[in-house]
């Protein structure tokens, strides 16, 4: 969740605790968040978050 820069950075976007409980509810268990901002979020239970900073990382975690 968040925004792709041009040059491959992940951008923080709004209202992340909001869209994680809402993904969690819809049966989601994996998340990848931008690692900006990620130190206020509360733990939700059955997700596991992925912080990343960029394109790059965020494509390993999610195609291990």
């Amino acid at each position: 969740m968040g925004e792709i820069g041009l040059t491959g950075e992940v951008r923080a976007c709004t209202g992340l605790a909001r869209r994680l409980m809402e993904a969690s509810r819809l049966g989601f268990t994996t998340a990848i968040v931008p690692a900006q901002g990620s130190e206020r979020l509360p733990s939700i239970d059955g997700v596991n978050v992925f912080t990343v900073s960029d394109l790059f990382t965020a494509i390993r975690v999610a195609l291990p």
